[in-house]
């Protein structure tokens, strides 16, 4: 790759990145085997340490571990969550390394470059099987683990054998990653804060949060106590398709003086939406959050996280507010 033209060079990389998004111990074995089998010459010398038999090796014992547990509803997004530092990180050390014979700067600018691309796909990713779970289509995550799979072999291959192709392709890749991810990186931070929420439940001690305990733009927008009314009970949520905040939104949920918000914030400003009274409440208890399906006009679903009071509780205090019957 490092007698191509630069712009060429960064697509590959860029390429490259995706790939490490989708399935990084996939695409760090094909790489190395293709270095240390001479299958091509397109491997910049600064790779050439992925042709080592233990890179080569870990890689694939590593692959062969994540395709049996991406076929595991609910521990493969535990897998993900672990993840979202790993693949973005190791994209940006082999874009980095890839391009040792260029300046410093423009090491970094690649690798940062890399690891941004490659957290775009990792989120999609992750976020999709979020939602597929949430939604009850687990089943539907094993067929789509298979076709990531597939996905990352052909990208890097094409990269080594047709890389004008294959950066024409990542460069669309990455503009519809950009356009259309956002509703599915919401989902994956919802599937880390609910596995963060879960180890807190587990050493912890689950339960409503008090006004003290909120973060400060969720507190501004909690009316203040007044004598003879309840505090405010708060607990992490997320929301999805609740009418003006959209899907896979992180937030709050609050209970204050009968009513029952979700509070979240947005790019410019933090907001609250008080939730209306629902025709059909449909409590569903999952692994890392617990889903409340609310049939009303066209239906939204609360996500409960896991450090919150259990489940039947929560829905019982939800129900006393007035406003929810």
């Amino acid at each position: 790759m490092i007698n191509q033209p630069l712009a060429l060079l960064l697509g590959q990389l860029l390429g490259t990145a995706l790939a490490c998004g989708i399935n990084l111990y996939a695409t760090v074995t094909l790489l190395g085997l293709a270095s240390r089998f001479g299958w091509t010459d397109a491997v910049p010398p600064g790779l050439r340490g992925l042709e080592n038999g233990i890179v080569i090796g870990s890689a694939a014992v590593l692959y062969f571990i994540e395709v049996v547990i991406d076929k595991v509803p609910y521990v493969d997004s535990i897998w993900d969550a672990v993840h979202t530092v790993i693949r973005p990180l190791a994209a940006g050390l082999l874009a980095a390394l890839a391009l040792e014979a260029l300046p410093t700067g423009s090491q970094i600018l690649g690798g940062l470059a890399a690891a941004a691309a490659a957290l775009m796909a990792h989120a999609t990713k992750a976020g999709y099987r979020i939602a597929l779970h949430a939604s009850g289509r687990s089943r539907k995550a094993i067929r789509i683990s298979l076709v990531e799979d597939l996905l990352a072999f052909l990208l890097v291959a094409a990269l080594l054998i047709t890389p004008a192709f294959a950066t024409a392709l990542a460069a669309v890749g990455v503009l519809l990653l950009a356009f259309r991810g956002l509703p599915y990186w919401r989902a994956a931070v919802l599937g880390i804060r609910g596995l963060d929420a879960r180890i807190r439940g587990f050493f912890g001690t689950p339960g409503w949060r008090e006004r003290a305990d909120l973060p400060p733009h969720v507190a501004a927008l909690v009316e203040p106590d007044a004598l003879g009314i309840a505090p405010p009970r708060a607990l992490r949520a997320a929301a999805d398709h609740l009418p003006g905040a959209g899907a896979y939104r992180n937030g709050w949920l609050v209970i204050q003086r009968n009513k029952v918000a979700f509070v979240y914030r947005s790019l410019l400003r933090p907001r609250r939406i008080d939730l209306p009274a629902p025709a059909v409440c449909d409590p569903r208890p999952g692994l890392l959050v617990d889903a409340l399906r609310v049939e009303q006009d066209n239906g939204f679903t609360l996500f409960l996280l896991k450090d919150g009071p259990p489940l039947d509780l929560a829905l019982a205090e939800i129900r006393a507010a007035a406003s929810w019957g």
